[in-house]
């Protein structure tokens, strides 16, 4: 069952939890219940928020200065501490740095994996997230022009087969050594558990899904990844909710 299907909503146990910060954040960049078709777009955009927003993105990502001494200096760090691939995935209209530590790439014939552990941390509030992705796929060639049958290529199609969101079993080691990396340069950021990311909020709607209702994943970090539609989940849910304790 994919999370879409069973969606949970924005909760947690006051009594013993304190996540209202992550609420808090959400609610200052994104317009709430506001944003339902394209005629309302502009009315979208003109919040403080929204705008608010785009000035941190701009700042942090689009300034070339900014973003290497804000994130590369860090990535350059860490593929000499790993001593493996650490890939970019910064994207430019998405509230977050991002990465991922490339840790097994096995290759078949025409059939392939990846092990890719991703970490990714917000501009809109001090708050981290650290996920293991194992992409499975297969080269298959495809027509490159409907016109022109003979023009064929080669192409990878992959999709997530599983996602790992806590140190669990092949991915314990790394993940721990990351973690603790990213808490020695950002002491004051905490972990977002994998269960509170994939929590919905009523009325949010983020940049590239704005006819549906989006996650906290996707408000804090960026759309890019569909982890809600990842069907198998590794490890611990719950991972880090122990920093959100009272």
């Amino acid at each position: 069952m994919s999370f879409q299907e069973d969606k949970e909503y924005f909760a947690f146990n006051e009594q013993r939890f304190n996540y209202w910060p992550i609420y808090d954040t959400i609610k200052q960049y994104y317009p709430l219940g506001i944003y339902t078709n394209e005629e309302s777009r502009g009315l979208y955009d003109s919040y403080p928020g929204s705008k608010a927003l785009q000035s941190v993105i701009h700042n942090n990502i689009w300034n070339k200065k900014n973003f290497s001494q804000g994130w590369s200096e860090f990535e350059k760090f860490l593929r000499q501490y790993f001593k493996r691939q650490v890939i970019g995935t910064t994207y430019a209209n998405a509230p977050s740095f991002s990465s991922y530590v490339l840790l097994e790439k096995t290759h078949l014939d025409k059939l392939f994996h990846y092990k890719e552990l991703h970490f990714t941390v917000s501009l809109l509030g001090p708050f981290y997230t650290i996920y293991g992705l194992d992409f499975t796929g297969i080269k298959l060639e495809e027509i490159w022009d409907p016109l022109d049958t003979s023009n064929r290529r080669i192409v990878d199609r992959s999709s997530i087969s599983a996602i790992t969101t806590s140190p669990y079993l092949e991915y314990e080691t790394h993940f721990i050594d990351l973690e603790a990396q990213i808490k020695q340069r950002y002491p004051q950021f905490r972990m977002v558990p994998f269960n509170m990311n994939m929590k919905s909020i009523k009325g949010l709607r983020t940049g590239l899904y704005l006819q549906q209702e989006n996650c906290v994943f996707h408000a804090l970090f960026n759309e890019i990844h569909s982890l809600a539609d990842t069907h198998i989940v590794r490890g611990d849910k719950f991972y880090g909710h122990n920093e959100w304790r009272i």
